[in-house]
Order: C-alpha cells, then structure tokens, then sequence
C-alpha cells in the first residue's frame, strides 16, 4: 500500500510492520518523510507522538472482536496504533486527557439497558464460552455449567460483546526498565467487559478460578475506563 499522513490530524496510515519498526526506534522510509520531517519551525508532528511511545507514562492493550490496538500516553500526549484489517495500520495522536473518550470510541460504549442478573462461571468454560459462543441454550448450559439470567445468557452469544483494556505503568516500575513499544505488558489495572448493545453490560471480576459477572452501567463502565490510567 502507499503511505499516507494528514497533516490536519497528525495521522500516519502505512503497512503495520512499517508502523512498529518507526516505533522501536527506526526511521521514517522514503514515501513517508514528506509531510512528517522536523522543519525550521520545531519539530514534525509525528514528534510528540513518537515521545509518547518511547517514554510513556503507561502503555495501553485494547482487544475487542480478535482486534489488539495499542496505546502509549505520557503527560501531555497520547499515541493509539489501530490496525486496519489489511495488513495496514494508522498511528494517530491525542491529548492525553482525551484518552477514556478514545477508548469508550474504539468500544463503542454507549448508553446500554441497565441488565439485572449475575453469575460466577469457572474461568475456563467463560474463556472458552467467549472464544466461540455457542448458539444453542443447552450449549451454553453445557459450557457455563449452569443456566444464567436471560440478559447475560443472551450477552454471551452476542458476537464481539468481549472487550478488556490492560494497562502499564512504567513509572511504578523499579529502574533501570528499557521498555519497547512490543514488550509484554507487566499489567497494573485490567477492565474485561461483557457488552452486548440492546441488551446489557456486564463487568467481569475474577474470583480465584472463577470469574464474578456482575451487571453494570454504562456510566460506571467510563469510570473504570478512567481508572486504568495512573493518575486517575
């Protein structure tokens, strides 16, 4: 594909590897340093970008439907790489207080009924459950071990209803820490929902081998959203 950036959004869309190896501390190809290169009036845009991710206040794993999309924020500025799904990627930059909106964007996390009925499943079946949820009730019965709520019985074959955020703070780590865009995160915070639109939210605890569903709200969702970053 041909690189591309917008200077109006401070947006790099180009072939993912290309993407990570910029971010580990390679430079930019050819077709991408028009429009990106430091000029006489202070550094390019992708700069502070760049900063974000090489020295990071915390660093960010979205997954939600078989998608990762990685997030690096430091005190002022915050990067996101979103894959595309054709083997490209897009690195955009954002205020680094605007990072729970971003995320509750990327999920798309709206305005949910307010479900009633919990369940603790075994966290074994509930992984398998959620990898490939079944589309019959004796099925899920079968996987879960019990029958649960209508709700949450319906959330769990929702296709994609499944998101987390992990997140790292670096910072809290004891030094030295040489840190990669692509190093495993050692988390501080995870948030695993169960978010089915139409029908109902559902945060996830884990409980020894067990996993605690309990129903929730959108609102409440946005705080622990807050709440994975270190400063909230």
């Amino acid at each position: 594909m041909t690189a591309t950036f917008d200077p109006s959004t401070g947006a790099l869309h180009a072939p993912v590897e290309e993407l990570w190896a910029l971010l580990e501390g390679g430079t930019l190809s050819p077709a991408l340093v028009c429009g990106t290169a430091a000029s006489d009036r202070g550094p390019g845009p992708l700069h502070a970008v760049l900063e974000a991710v090489r020295h990071p206040a915390s660093r960010l794993l979205i997954h939600r439907g078989g998608q990762t999309v990685s997030g690096w924020v430091d005190d002022e500025t915050a990067a996101l790489l979103v894959p595309s799904g054709d083997g490209s990627a897009v690195l955009s930059s954002l205020p680094a207080a605007a990072v729970p909106g971003a995320l509750a964007t990327l999920l798309a996390l709206g305005p949910r009924p307010r479900a009633s009925g919990s369940a603790c499943v075994p966290a074994a079946a509930l992984a398998v459950t959620l990898a490939a949820p079944p589309r019959a009730p004796a099925a899920l019965r079968e996987a879960v071990g019990s029958d649960p709520p209508a709700a949450l019985a319906a959330a769990l074959v929702a296709p994609g209803a499944h998101w987390s955020v992990e997140s790292e703070w670096p910072e809290a780590m004891p030094p030295p820490r040489a840190l990669g865009p692509r190093d495993p995160l050692r988390v501080a915070r995870r948030l695993d929902v169960l978010d089915a639109d139409g029908v109902g939210l559902w945060i996830l605890e884990p409980d020894g081998g067990d996993v605690r569903l309990e129903p929730s709200g959108t609102s409440e969702a946005w705080r622990r959203l807050a709440a994975l970053l270190p400063r909230a």
